[in-house]
Formats: C-alpha cells, sequence, structure tokens
C-alpha cells in the first residue's frame, strides 16, 4: 500500500511540473548601435591595421558591419611622425609600411560619421620568443597535443603578453595573456590549453603550429583579461559587461601597439 501511495506523489508531482511548463517569449530590444575599433601597430611592417565596424543586434547575422570613409590616422608621440591609414576594404584601414618603434608612444585617431575616437598604446620592449614546442596531455579524460611556449621575463616588473595561435594557417580564437606579477625576472613555461571539442582545433600529426608572441601595454593586458573572464563566465560581475578599453569617444575595442616574434613547429 504505501508503495503505491509513493508511486501515485510520484505521478502527481510530475503531473504538476508538466501543468506548469510554460513557453517564454523573450523580447530583445534594438540597442543603439556602437562603433567597434580593432587596432594593431606592430614592430614589423606590413602588420598596421584598423578594422571599424558597428554593432549589430542580437537577431542579425554575424557578418561585420564595417564603416567606409573614416579618416584614420595614428601619430607616433615621441618623435611627432604621423601616418595616415588608407581604406583598403569597407571598415579595414592599413599602411603596408608602417613599424612601430619598442619605447615608443603611439596615439590612434578616428573620426567617421561625425563621431571621434582616440587610443594611446606605448610599444613594449621587446621580449625574446625562447622556444615553441608540442606536448602530449590529459584534459579532461583525453589526450591533447599542445603548444608550449617558452620565454624569459627581464627584472623590471610591468611586462605583459600575449600569445595567438594558428592552426594550419586558422587563428584560433582562445585568448592567451600572462604578465609578470608572480613570474617576475624567471624563465616562463607556458601551455596554450584549447578549450573545444571540435575536432577541427585539435592538433593532429603532420598539421603546422605557428604562434605569435606579442610583448603588449599592461593596458592591452586587462582588455584581453577582462575579455576573457567574460567570455569564459569567471568574472564576478552580475551581468555581462563589454571589456576594458583604452578607446575614447564612446567606441568599444582596443588599439594595440605591440611587439611580434612568430614560430612555427610540426606536429609528430
Amino acid at each position: 500500500m504505501r508503495n503505491i501511495i509513493k508511486i501515485s506523489l510520484v505521478l502527481l508531482s510530475a503531473a504538476i511540473m508538466q501543468s506548469c511548463t510554460k513557453v517564454i517569449d523573450v523580447k530583445l530590444r534594438d540597442a543603439d548601435k556602437k562603433y567597434v575599433v580593432e587596432g594593431i601597430l606592430t614592430d614589423a611592417s606590413g602588420n598596421c591595421r584598423v578594422l571599424l565596424s558597428k554593432t549589430k543586434n542580437f537577431s542579425d547575422n554575424n557578418e561585420p558591419l564595417g564603416v567606409s570613409g573614416a579618416v584614420v590616422s595614428i601619430k607616433d608621440k615621441t618623435n611627432g611622425t604621423v601616418i595616415a591609414l588608407t581604406e583598403l576594404s569597407p571598415g579595414v584601414y592599413v599602411d603596408a609600411s608602417f613599424a612601430g618603434i619598442p619605447g615608443h608612444s603611439y596615439e590612434l585617431s578616428i573620426a567617421a560619421g561625425g563621431a571621434n575616437f582616440t587610443a594611446v598604446s606605448v610599444m613594449p620592449q621587446k621580449i625574446k620568443f625562447d622556444s615553441l614546442y608540442i606536448t602530449k596531455d590529459q584534459l579532461f579524460g583525453d589526450t591533447r597535443t599542445l603548444a608550449n611556449v617558452e620565454f624569459t621575463d627581464p627584472p623590471a616588473f610591468g611586462n605583459s603578453y600575449r600569445a595567438v595561435q594558428y592552426l594550419n594557417g586558422r587563428e584560433l580564437t582562445n585568448i592567451f595573456v600572462t604578465n609578470d606579477d608572480y613570474t617576475n625576472d624567471k624563465k616562463n613555461y607556458a601551455k596554450l590549453f584549447i578549450f573545444s571539442d571540435d575536432d577541427a582545433d585539435k592538433a593532429k600529426p603532420g598539421d603546422t603550429v605557428t604562434v605569435d608572441m606579442q610583448c603588449i601595454d599592461p593596458v592591452i593586458y586587462r582588455y584581453w583579461y577582462s575579455l576573457d573572464q567574460g567570455a569564459t563566465g569567471n568574472s564576478q560581475s552580475a551581468a555581462p559587461a563589454n571589456p576594458v578599453s583604452n578607446i575614447t569617444g564612446g567606441a568599444i575595442g582596443y588599439f594595440s601597439a605591440h611587439t611580434i616574434e612568430t614560430k612555427t613547429v610540426i606536429v609528430e
């Protein structure tokens, strides 16, 4: 009898829960469009590029909304040189020969649609990228092929680093940033973990792995760190927020003047 009563209660509870199920239609309001800036200047010529776009509504596709007709320039605040960038395609502004100088401060200026945006970034001194190699590691019960980078942090505090990884020429989206808060004046060994179940992101024998090692402005470190924290759910904020930006004038994004060194390895 008790078993019958228990079964009846379970069935009754299930019926009540099912009857309470309701489809909630969330009304997402269209937000005001914001300008998005992605600016890069490195110590190697051919890498000066500014991408200018606008945000889109949640229901729109993911294709960037490039902004044409902007006036874009970069000023070397250390020696006064000003370089005007040329629009290569809608929203893409470049200079094929401009290379930054470590230790110099650079200011990005953009005029678009009656709005003006500026950003300042100091190119750090270049730290040698010692080596890139591959290891086999256990990750969540699965054997993963991971890229490893080595570099030696100098004695002075305040150095920040970013690694950008490519698999067979395709840039992977994982964010790898670190600074010398706990590794100052030490040899650094960093594994570039790939938290992806997509087989296309997993390196296999014969694949080519390339890593760009960047020495970045601490302001840019905060941008990438806050972006990574928000993307992985590690942020302590109650609601998602835009990453910390060095762009003034109301746009979102970043302008990074950094050094770059590239190494490539073939997976065995």
